[in-house]
């Protein structure tokens, strides 16, 4: 039976995709590597060819979002978490392009960031504990962060149902290769945070669609498998418009993802 094989795309909203491409591409070095503009997103990527996820940016109207949904979309922190192995360097070099970074520390020397693009949304930047020479730049799409109830549950989820593979033990992630892009599920708790409204937000997002797309080479017969695992598919696989065969799975926490077979070129 066909497996799920990468996590290979994640989407956040945006309200202008010009104003976003100059900023993700100018500003961090993105490339564009895609997209489908009768869709309304565009792909951008690190490194071109790299096993890492893709960044989707969404037109709050390319999913057909009324006002008031498509609002809640845009800004607020998206849980992408960027490596960056020469963090000081990278830092000062967004923040003399006019980029808002904030800084802070964890235990150990570890280092980390939130920056935020025009719209508000905010993403974490990361590195190792021992300063690199290396260029200052964003080396990979390191990680993203899963709002969860139970985040041992959900990372078994993860590992024995998915296929991925288990990274250390607090705040685990998961990945399907070594350079592949991290899924951390957390459980939110109050002491984690300063500000309220944040854990609030962590909270809210459990169950939401978090815009992660899984690749496979046979979507219906991965359906099948994934069933027999007892996952819950929101939508079943079918053909798309858009060419491709997907449909969407969710997590034991109801957080929702898509499972597709690319299209045919």
């Amino acid at each position: 039976m066909a497996k799920v094989d990468s996590l290979t795309n994640v989407g956040i909203f945006v309200k202008d995709q010009k104003r976003a491409r100059d900023f993700y591409t100018k500003k961090l070095g993105l490339k564009v590597v895609g997209g489908m503009p009768e869709w309304g997103y565009l792909e951008l990527a690190v490194k071109r060819g790299a096993k890492d996820a893709v960044l989707n940016l969404w037109t709050p109207k390319a999913w057909g979002l009324t006002a008031a949904q498509a609002k809640k979309k845009v800004g607020g922190i998206t849980g992408l978490g960027f490596y960056a192995p020469n963090f000081d360097g990278t830092v000062a070099a967004l923040r003399k392009k006019g980029v808002e970074v904030e800084t802070w520390e964890e235990g150990q020397g570890y280092k980390m960031a939130t920056v935020y693009d025009p719209d508000g949304n905010g993403f974490f930047l990361t590195a190792g504990s021992r300063k690199s020479k290396k260029k200052p730049g964003i080396a990979s799409l390191d990680f993203i962060t899963i709002s969860s109830r139970n985040s041992k549950r959900s990372g078994k989820f993860f590992q024995k149902t998915l296929g991925m593979k288990k990274e250390g033990d607090d705040f685990a992630t998961y990945r399907f290769s070594p350079s592949g892009t991290a899924l951390m599920p957390f459980t939110p708790r109050k002491a984690m945070y300063e500000d309220p409204k944040d854990y609030k937000d962590d909270l809210a997002a459990i169950g939401e669609d978090t815009a992660i797309m899984f690749k496979t080479k046979d979507a219906k017969a991965a359906e099948k498998r994934l069933k027999s695992k007892g996952v819950k598919f929101d939508e079943p696989v079918k053909e798309q418009d858009w060419g491709g065969v997907s449909g969407n799975f969710k997590d034991p926490d109801g957080n929702l993802y898509m499972l597709y077979q690319p299209r045919r070129r």
